[in-house]
This record gives C-alpha cells, structure tokens and sequence, in this order.
C-alpha cells in the first residue's frame, strides 16, 4: 500500500512537473503576428503600398511564422502571383481582394509578387518602357509588384 502510494504521488509530482515545463515554454514562445498590407494598383501600375496605413517600403517584409494579408484595389482585373510560393489570385476592380496564407519555416527568403495581365492578341515577346514583359506563349504581360521578403526568427 504504501509502495503504490508513493507511486502515485510520484507520477503525479512527474506530470505536474512537465506541464509546468510545458506551459512556461509556450508563454515565452512568440505569438504569430498578421500584417495586412493593401496595394493600390491604377492602370496596371503600382500606385502605392502600405502597411495597416502607413506606406512601407517597395517590399513586403513578414517574419517567419507569421500571417500576411494582401489586399488590392485596382482599377481593372488582374491576377497577382507570388513566385515561389504558388499562388495565383484573381483581382477585379472595386472587389475587395486579399490574399491570405501563413507563412511556413521552410520557406525564409525573398519572394517576388507579379500583376498577370492578358493582352489578347500580343504576338511579341518583348520588354516596355513600364518593366512589363510579354510572353509570345500566352499573350500576357506581367509586372513586378513588389518582393515578399520573409525573415527567419
């Protein structure tokens, strides 16, 4: 009787224990953020980029772990890549539109994010004066937005 009851006490002081271990571990680990960012897009050019209000630099920067939101108001449909993550999202004018993914540890680095337009009937493959590049294949231009950079923790 005795043996089980120190038993008992035992694995109970054990389990205690490690949840103690374990509750302190996720109050210090870092709480995903979500940054939203919202493009103005005006006759297939980047008008601006801003973070929760307030302009932010030609890249979107996120860290590791956590959520990016990207919203876009545009003047005419679109569809936005983010190369290396493979998204493709449609984006019609005065619809609201965002992406919204979370970011995985794999993937850290700079990412950059493309406005896909179709031109019917484009038979060159050729670069403008505005940075956009037709594609002889699909008759479509396509123009850098920005760079989704995500930094490691």
């Amino acid at each position: 009787m005795k043996r089980s009851l120190i038993l008992i006490v035992s694995v109970t002081l054990t389990i205690l224990l490690a949840a103690s271990l374990i509750s302190c571990k996720l109050k210090d680990a870092p709480k995903p953020e979500v940054s939203i960012f919202t493009v103005k897009v005006s006759d297939g050019r980047i008008q601006s980029i801003n973070q929760t209000g307030k302009n932010t630099s030609k890249q979107i920067m996120i860290s590791q772990g956590d959520t990016a939101i990207i919203k876009f108001a545009t003047d005419r449909p679109f569809r936005v890549s983010v190369h290396g993550y493979g998204i493709e999202h449609d984006v019609i004018p005065k619809v609201e539109s965002s992406l919204e993914f979370r970011i995985l540890g794999e993937f850290t680095g700079s990412f950059p994010i493309h406005i896909n337009d179709i031109e019917v009937g484009s038979q060159s493959s050729r670069d403008d004066k505005h940075g956009q590049h037709k594609h002889e294949n699909t008759n479509s231009t396509h123009t850098l937005i920005t760079n989704f950079v995500v930094n490691p923790n």
